[in-house]
């Protein structure tokens, strides 16, 4: 066995397919993070592994309840953001969490005296500049072509799937 790893987002599609890939490999632990004991359960039943637990951190911005789910963790993978287009308010449901719950999960990390390595899922969405007309055929992406969006603009946006790429590249600067 070679530690074990934390999953942030487990009960998510991409979170999920992270979740299921590692338990397969077989060689880490596994523990998935989750807000709430049903959907904790649900993991459980869902994947039914010796290897397999769940922490239970109620926000993904509460860094100290992350550190707590970090405890004997040796790597973290983050894939936990929120996707959705149903939001009314940008800032406390798209942005905030984002960015806010990414700090969290390294700042918790970091204090951590077990986790050798964090890797955090992100999006194309995060170089993807919705200001220029979207993704570009026949171009080749670089780190020079990271998605401009400020927070203000992201939050005023009218554009939910602006949002949502702002939301992506903000939460990795």
């Amino acid at each position: 066995m070679q530690g074990t790893v934390a999953v942030t987002g487990a009960t998510g599609f991409i979170g999920a397919h992270v979740l299921r890939e590692i338990l397969e490999d077989g060689n880490f632990n596994v523990r998935s993070i989750v807000r709430s004991k049903e959907k904790g359960e649900q993991l459980l039943q869902a994947f039914k592994d010796d290897k397999h637990s769940v922490a239970y951190v109620s926000d993904i911005r509460n860094a100290d309840e992350l550190k707590q789910a970090f405890d004997g963790v040796t790597h973290v993978q983050h894939v936990a953001s929120p996707y959705h287009m149903n939001f009314s308010d940008a800032r406390k449901e798209m942005l905030d969490p984002a960015i806010d719950g990414t700090k969290a999960v390294l700042e918790a990390a970091h204090s951590s005296p077990t986790v050798q390595q964090v890797l955090i899922t992100s999006s194309f969405a995060a170089m993807n500049c919705f200001e220029k007309g979207g993704s570009l055929r026949d171009y080749t992406y670089s780190e020079k072509d990271w998605n401009p969006a400020t927070y203000e603009g992201a939050a005023t946006q009218e554009n939910k799937v602006y949002t949502y790429a702002a939301s992506k590249g903000l939460a990795e600067h």
